[in-house]
C-alpha cells in the first residue's frame, strides 16, 4: 500500500515504515508491527558485516514508527487519527524471546552443535535494548508464534 501511495504521488525516495499495522483484538490500541528475523542472520552469521549489537542498533524503529504514523494520517486524511486510540509498537521476531519451552530447547541443542556462543541470547537482549531505548510508548518484544495470543490482550 505504501509503495502504491507514494508512486501515485510521484515520490521516488519512499520513507521508512513498519511491516504492518493492526488494531488489537480489544479494539483499544492501534498497533505498529515490525518483523525482525534472527534465524536468517544466524544461518549466514559468518557472512554478516555487522555483529548482533550493530544489527539491532540499525533497526531505525523511531523513524519507521514516525513515517508509518504520518502515512496512516495521510491515507485517512485524518490528522487526529491517533488522538483517541493509544499506540502500541510490537517488535516481532522468529526466536522465542522468553527463552523457554521445548522448541527453544531443541533450537538451543541445534545451536550447540554449530556454535559455542549464546548468540540467540545476544540477539534477544540487543533487540530488547534497542526497543527499550528508542520507543517511548507502550511496546512489546514478542515471539512470532505468540503474536495472535498477544493481540488478544490489547
Amino acid at each position: 500500500m505504501k509503495d502504491t501511495y507514494y508512486d501515485h504521488l510521484g515520490v521516488d525516495k519512499k520513507p521508512a515504515s513498519v511491516d504492518a499495522v493492526c488494531v488489537g483484538d480489544q479494539h483499544e490500541h492501534f498497533c505498529f508491527v515490525e518483523l525482525k528475523g534472527w534465524k536468517s542472520y544466524m544461518a549466514h552469521r559468518s557472512q554478516q558485516k555487522k555483529n548482533v549489537e550493530e544489527t539491532a542498533a540499525d533497526y531505525n524503529l523511531v523513524g519507521k514508527l514516525r513515517d508509518s504514523q504520518r502515512l496512516c494520517m495521510e491515507l485517512t486524511s485524518n490528522p487526529d487519527l491517533f488522538a483517541n486510540m493509544p499506540i502500541v509498537f510490537l517488535l516481532v521476531t522468529d526466536i522465542d524471546v522468553n527463552e523457554n519451552g521445548l522448541e527453544w530447547f531443541a533450537d538451543r541443542l541445534t545451536d550447540l552443535a554449530t556454535s559455542s556462543s549464546s548468540i540467540y541470547s545476544e540477539c534477544i537482549s540487543n533487540s530488547r535494548k534497542t526497543l527499550d531505548s528508542e520507543i517511548h510508548i507502550q511496546h512489546d518484544y514478542i515471539y512470532c508464534k505468540d503474536f495472535d495470543k498477544h493481540l488478544e490482550t490489547i
